[in-house]
C-alpha cells in the first residue's frame, strides 16, 4: 500500500460501490465515481466476494471505471471488506 498509485475504499449500498476514501497520484481519478457490482474489477470482487491480482496489468485503466484517462498502473490488486457475519460492506 505505501508504494501504490491509487489506494480506495468503496462502500457497499445497494448493489453498487460508493467512494468512500481514496490516496491516489492520479489527476484523473473520477472522485464520484460509483461501479455496480459486477462492473470491472473492482465490481467483480464485489460480487464474487473474493480478490484478485492482476500482475501485470496489462489493460487500459478505465476499464477500472475510476479513472478518466489511461495510466501506467503496474499491477491491481481488490479485496472484499466482508463482515464477522459474511456481509460485504465494501471492498479496498
Amino acid at each position: 500500500v505505501t508504494e501504490s498509485y491509487t489506494t480506495a475504499i468503496f462502500r457497499a449500498r445497494n448493489q453498487t460501490l460508493e467512494l468512500a476514501a481514496v490516496h491516489t497520484l492520479s489527476r484523473d481519478f473520477i472522485a464520484d465515481c460509483r461501479i455496480s457490482f459486477g462492473s470491472g474489477l473492482v465490481g467483480w470482487t464485489a460480487e464474487n466476494g473474493v480478490r484478485i491480482s492482476v500482475c501485470p496489468f496489462e489493460n487500459d485503466a478505465t476499464t477500472l471505471l475510476y479513472y478518466s484517462a489511461e495510466q501506467d498502473l503496474k499491477s491491481f490488486i481488490a479485496m472484499p471488506i466482508i463482515g464477522t457475519d459474511g456481509t460485504l460492506h465494501g471492498v479496498i
